[in-house]
């Protein structure tokens, strides 16, 4: 993370509201304010668990955040040794575009 005063702090903000918009509301049913703040929080947790993120390697930041996890408690190996293409991954990256399918 970038200090909240920080250019790049601006920068990554202005991206988030510009996908949210983009991604998001653009593509909602928003007949007044009362049903898009109703909508945020699924759009948020799409966002994170869905939506693919071109700085984490096209993956969701809940995908992204397991991933280096496993990596980490496991010396770089993956999951029984496996590298980092293991089965659970893929797993999850399947997962994934399931939900982006639907």
């Amino acid at each position: 993370t970038t200090p909240v005063t920080s250019p790049q702090s601006n920068g990554m903000a202005e991206s988030f509201v510009k996908t949210l918009k983009r991604d998001y509301a653009k593509l909602a049913n928003r007949p007044d304010s009362k049903t898009v703040m109703a909508q945020l929080k699924d759009w948020f947790d799409d966002y994170n668990s869905y939506h693919p993120h071109s700085a984490l390697g096209y993956l969701p930041p809940t995908l992204f955040r397991e991933k280096r996890s496993v990596l980490k408690h496991t010396g770089g190996t993956g999951i029984q040794g496996q590298d980092q293409d293991s089965s659970w991954f893929l797993e999850k990256l399947e997962d994934v575009k399931i939900k982006l399918h639907k």
